[in-house]
């Protein structure tokens, strides 16, 4: 069922791909287009997470920073096994404050996220942006240690 889905996509032009040639695409590329939809079945089935401390965002912005961490100190470390992440506020910047224009017009929060893994801490700074539309962006950058 799910690759039917997956497929079904793909005759739909989700990727850009000219349905006429969808078919000679399939069957040049069959073994990575199935690795692809493997591979997103289990980036899907992977474990949250745990997530501590004192932080402004909410569940769904914790869960989308602390996965993007995650895979930054796994590149870092050469550790898969994530333990957990500590959260931490350092700053709030007030309306008009900010480095971009988002933060200028709605404020910022700068905070640490520190990410334990195979016994090593790796901290990063997050800052916190809103969108105006409900949304927030997230930027990140390793601290030096």
């Amino acid at each position: 069922m799910f690759c039917k889905v997956g497929v079904a996509a793909l005759k739909e032009n989700t990727f850009g791909v000219d349905a006429s040639n969808f078919e000679k695409l399939m069957k040049n590329n069959k073994f990575c287009f199935l690795s692809g939809i493997l591979a997103l079945a289990l980036m899907g089935c992977a474990a949250p997470i745990p997530v501590s401390g004192n932080t402004r965002a909410g569940d769904t912005l914790k869960s989308d920073v602390s996965r993007q961490l995650a895979m930054e100190a796994r590149l870092y470390t050469k550790c898969e096994r994530i333990d957990s992440v500590t959260t931490e506020v350092l700053k709030t910047n007030a309306v008009g404050s900010g480095k971009t224009p988002a933060s200028l017009k709605y404020g910022s929060v700068e905070e640490r996220w520190t990410v334990a893994l195979c016994g090593q801490r790796v901290p990063f700074q997050v800052t916190l942006t809103p969108d105006g539309e409900g949304g927030t962006y997230f930027l990140t950058s390793r601290e030096k240690q």
